[in-house]
């Protein structure tokens, strides 16, 4: 048996799903957003506020799932595109993926 065949092969990553955010999963959202927001709660006050907007198109959350736990957030917001002619509204990603404590366990996200 050479170095390299014993060495253990890494595990699979359990997959995440991702869906909706609902009503309850705000909660754990926020804190999911206010650890990622240097204890200031500046992200949590952002995403309430982009929720809050009055906008063309409204904001789309959605948060990964791990058996039913909670592992990341991600909010799309309204934008402006400025596009040749017009202005296009659409979505964009209003701040970075805000992953919680468990998806280091189960998804190897730091």
């Amino acid at each position: 048996m050479t170095a390299a065949s014993s060495v253990t092969p890494p595990t699979p990553l359990t997959p995440a799903l991702l869906q909706p955010e609902r009503d309850d999963d705000q909660r754990e959202v926020r804190a999911s957003t206010s650890r990622h927001s240097a204890g200031d709660g500046v992200v949590p006050r952002l995403v309430e506020a982009l929720r809050a907007a009055e906008a063309p198109i409204g904001p789309l959350s959605y948060v990964a799932t791990v058996d039913d736990v909670i592992v990341g957030h991600v909010l799309l917001s309204a934008c402006r595109l400025d596009a040749p002619h017009q202005l296009v509204d659409g979505l964009r990603r209003s701040f970075p993926v805000a992953p919680s404590p468990h998806a280091s366990e189960c998804c190897g996200v730091r």
